[in-house]
């Protein structure tokens, strides 16, 4: 009874904070800047209470087009088809603006792998993208440090994965907490942003909310963009650099990111790789059409080009979506091209009439009609070195 009761009690906490009706997009919810949570919550009311927030937040009714939201909005576990008990666990990250969609495919390749896998919700995503005008950094950490308390204790070994901003945030959690995580998948991950007034967004936020608002056609991550959260991010990877200055051993590292990404510093990421995570058995791919020179043995450089698609190289986005996903695949139902706002380039674009696929660079941008590329052709490929990555080189070595 105490157990509905404290359910009942957050989820009615949460839903008496909104303002009536359905709030605008980019002023917060009210609903879904903290993290409420309390220790004891279980992962199934977790969800539940998350989706109802979602529900209000947005305004969703009951038709076909409202469950594809929810689905793609909501906290999310995959159970193996073996247990409990479990051996394995992985909690999943996603990145900023987005959602746990963008961790679903691969959350089903582990789960099928046998681990128990949960895709956390970060505060803030989800619901509205003003949500991200307030949330703090500190949100997001206790989100993480909740999931892995509610994990662990169900699992024999603890891992994490974690895309753009959950990739910093997977791999702050090793840092400061040694000994705790088996191995760590960084997708793309946020340990240094490409640009360097990265550090300029928290006080201009105080100014101006947004960098970028745009009418939201995806209905898995927001497509206006808050200073705030830029901000939050950026004192992400100011702690990550503080931490790594301590030393400290850390676990086993899979690093997967394009050299041509225009988000995250993709040369940093390389070199934080091979000076921070040293140990043997860590591995990292790199998407590139350019021999990558780090003389580290165990990065190894991919062709980012796959003229089959039209693809020039790798966006930010790519690695972690197979080609055949229904919504950001080869043949999905959504093109990223808010690049070119409302032109007649855009228009070309939307209708897959597009000349390339890559990164939005400027040198792409000056080669004809660019489609922002939302999934990874070699995906078949990069599971592959999951595989041999989880298996170790040899019996007894694996993470």
């Amino acid at each position: 009874m105490s157990h509905l009761l404290s359910t009942t009690a957050t989820l009615l906490i949460l839903l008496a904070a909104a303002c009536p009706g359905h709030a605008s997009p980019l002023g917060p919810s009210g609903m879904n800047t903290v993290f409420p949570f309390p220790p004891g919550f279980n992962w199934g009311d977790y969800c539940r209470t998350m989706s109802e927030v979602i529900v209000k937040a947005r305004g969703l009714g009951h038709d076909p087009q409202s469950e594809k939201i929810l689905a793609a909005n909501r906290p999310f576990e995959l159970k193996p088809a073996d247990g409990p008990p479990y051996r394995r666990g992985i909690v999943m990250i996603h990145g900023l603006t987005d959602s746990p969609y963008m961790m679903k495919p691969l959350g089903r390749y582990f789960q099928k792998k046998g681990f128990l896998v949960r895709g956390l919700l970060l505060p803030g995503h989800g619901t509205l993208p003003g949500d991200l005008t307030t949330v703090r950094l500190e949100e997001w950490e206790k989100a993480l440090a909740w999931a892995v308390a509610r994990t662990a204790p169900l699992v024999d070994e603890l891992y994490l994965c974690g895309f753009s901003t959950g990739g910093g945030l997977a791999c702050a959690y090793a840092l400061s907490h040694p000994g705790e995580v088996r191995a760590m998948f960084l997708i793309s991950p946020a340990l240094r942003i490409k640009t360097f007034w990265a550090w300029a967004a928290l006080p201009l936020s105080k100014i101006k909310k947004y960098l970028i608002v745009r009418e939201n056609l995806d209905y898995a991550r927001y497509e206006s963009f808050s200073l705030n959260g830029a901000g939050q991010v950026w004192r992400l990877t100011r702690k990550i650099g503080n931490l790594a200055e301590k030393g400290g051993k850390t676990p086993p590292v899979f690093l997967v990111v394009s050299a041509d990404d225009t988000v995250i510093d993709p040369g940093y990421a390389l070199e934080f790789f091979s000076e921070r995570f040293t140990d043997p058995r860590s591995r990292a791919i790199v998407y590139s059409n350019r021999k990558t020179e780090t003389g580290d043995h165990r990065i190894t450089t991919v062709a980012a080009a796959f003229p089959a698609d039209r693809i020039v190289d790798y966006s930010h986005l790519a690695p972690p979506m197979p080609p055949d996903d229904p919504h950001y695949g080869r043949n999905g139902d959504y093109r990223n091209c808010y690049h070119y706002l409302r032109s007649a380039e855009r228009r070309q674009c939307r209708e897959g009439k597009a000349n390339l696929r890559g990164e939005v660079s400027a040198a792409n941008l000056k080669k004809g009609v660019l489609e922002r590329l939302t999934y990874n052709p070699r995906y078949g490929e990069m599971l592959a070195e999951f595989d041999r990555f989880l298996a170790g080189p040899e019996k007894g070595t694996r993470p």
